[in-house]
């Protein structure tokens, strides 16, 4: 029974440091657009360009094997106030 309970903590550490590995390797830029607003057109180009890029550079295998997960943010075409 003893050696049971050492195994699967043992397992249960491997899992931890698996998933905690994979999510260090994962690469979270944001993109920040004008998808509303006067700029919304412009943004909403660039946003698009930003994912496809995003998408070919994951199925190339990433930036030093390292995928990219995104966000998409939307500035309404204003400006940033301090």
């Amino acid at each position: 029974m003893h050696w049971t309970l050492r195994t699967l903590f043992a397992g249960a550490v491997l899992v931890g440091t698996s998933l905690t590995t994979q999510a260090q390797n994962t690469i979270k830029p944001a993109v920040l657009q004008e998808l509303s607003g006067a700029g919304a057109t412009a943004g909403t180009n660039a946003k698009n360009g930003a994912l496809l890029a995003i998408k070919e550079i994951n199925e190339a295998g990433g930036i030093l094997g390292r995928k990219i997960e995104t966000t998409v943010g939307d500035t309404q075409s204003k400006p940033c106030r301090h």
